[in-house]
């Protein structure tokens, strides 16, 4: 396993990648309140997603877990927490070589034992889309080019998704990795 950095700040429990350690401040304020150049990517009722330009890295990923009441805060006394299990996923992608996006923090706050906040940040992958965004993209397109797109896309995604079990890795939720896409729809 890498070393990470640990760190608690505001009641957070952090562990933090050390090449991160100049702007340490600045992940664990992510919390307490986005920073006005955020921007939000998706937040339903299970997750906040965001973008936030870090000075001197580029752009992090960040995705807070939202509680849905106590039937999962209870859960998560005897389960891992959703910050925790993709971090795990993302470990285990690099012990066996597969493509997947750069760890940087995640994020913990118990109150009393129980869970309360949990964070994941990655680095961004600027141009990058999940496959169902870049499908959506391309749906005004003409039937015929948004084909040929498909036909490109599919046995690409496919090879991954390959290569990925190959190496022992059952994983069903795949929109988490997102797929660079190969360049915008045909006009």
């Amino acid at each position: 396993m890498e070393h990470y950095i640990r760190f608690s700040s505001k009641g957070m429990n952090w562990l933090i990648a050390p090449e991160y350690q100049d702007v340490i401040s600045e992940i664990t304020d992510i919390p307490e309140k986005l920073p006005a150049e955020a921007q939000i990517i998706k937040e339903n009722m299970v997750r906040q997603s965001s973008v936030i330009p870090l000075p001197g890295h580029g752009e992090i990923f960040v995705k807070r877990y939202k509680m849905k009441g106590w039937g999962e805060t209870l859960k998560y006394l005897f389960l891992p927490f959703k910050a925790d299990r993709e971090w795990r996923n993302i470990l285990f992608f690099k012990r066996y070589h597969l493509p997947t996006v750069t760890s940087v923090a995640k994020g913990i706050k118990r109150q009393g034992g129980l869970l309360k906040d949990s964070l994941l940040v990655t680095q961004h992958i600027p141009g990058c889309q999940t496959l169902k965004a870049f499908s959506q993209s391309c749906r005004n397109q003409s039937s015929r080019d948004y084909l040929n797109r498909k036909k490109t896309i599919i046995p690409e995604a496919a090879s991954k998704i390959r290569m990925i079990h190959d190496k022992g890795f059952f994983y069903r939720d795949l929109h988490p990795f997102p797929r660079p896409h190969p360049g915008p729809c045909p006009a």
